[in-house]
């Protein structure tokens, strides 16, 4: 089986946040007094992956290179071995790469040259990434991980999914009028010959900081064939506001899942 590296997206700076997240990246909210990353590296770390990559920027480093070494409490070395960081020179709003210019910085810097899973670190799920996985591989494709949210409002906040099957026919970032319920959970297989499309999308005059926009251009432009694997079952929070914030928190406390943390 092909080696995989995972990537998870932590390097914005959360303008809808401010002024908390003008001291702390997102990320490291706490969510039932756990870093709402730990909940997708916990996740991640159910696959066979090689390495994780996690990219920040550097105004935050500091804060994760201490949430790193804090995780030697609760996972032997050899799990912690595998997770490193990939530094951006951002550090403002104003000076950011983007999520696309991010993913391809940390694709350069560690010359990665293997099937890549890419995850945004303020999600907080709690599905099997394996059937999104499995499908990518199996298909050697990009795949998107979707979730159907049922409130055609909600969709507006998000990268939409028309599909058919598990083929994505069409693909829009936060539409004014969503055709669909259907939406991206920030979380992307990418197989090994895919990668190129990253760089080429990063030399075109294109929106370098949405991932969706890179999806829409790969469908529109490339006329790439997407898949998706639609997860109907757990549940799923994109952590975009403070009031998806206050419900992941309700829910993580009311199921006791912060517990894996706390009793090391």
């Amino acid at each position: 089986m092909d080696e995989l590296t995972t990537i998870i997206l932590a390097g914005g700076f959360a303008r809808r946040f401010r002024p908390l997240s003008d001291y702390m990246p997102k990320p490291l909210f706490p969510v039932g007094g756990v870093p709402v990353i730990n909940y997708n590296l916990e996740k991640i770390l159910e696959l066979e992956v090689s390495s994780i990559i996690v990219s920040v920027n550097k105004r935050f480093e500091n804060d994760f290179r201490y949430w790193l070494s804090s995780l030697r409490s609760f996972y032997p070395d050899s799990y912690v071995s595998k997770i490193h960081l990939s530094v951006e020179p951002s550090t403002s709003e104003e000076n950011k790469l983007g999520a696309i210019g991010g993913l391809a910085y940390t694709i350069s810097e560690y010359n990665i040259n293997s099937d890549v899973l890419v995850a945004l670190g303020d999600n907080l799920y709690n599905f099997n990434l394996l059937k999104i996985l499995s499908l990518g591989r199996k298909e050697r494709k990009i795949a998107i991980a979707s979730y159907d949210i049922k409130d055609l409002n909600e969709a507006k906040k998000y990268g939409v999914l028309i599909v058919e099957g598990n083929k994505i026919k069409d693909f829009e970032e936060k539409p004014e009028n969503p055709r669909s319920t259907i939406v991206s959970t920030g979380i992307y297989f990418i197989p090994k010959e895919k990668v190129y499309l990253i760089n080429e999308y990063i030399r075109s005059p294109n929106n370098k900081d949405a991932i969706g926009k890179w999806f829409e251009w790969l469908i529109k432009e490339k006329k790439e064939e997407i898949l998706t694997y639609t997860y109907n079952e757990g549940f799923w929070f994109d952590i975009g506001t403070p009031e998806t914030y206050e419900k992941a928190n309700q829910l993580i406390l009311q199921q006791g899942l912060y517990r894996r943390w706390m009793y090391p």
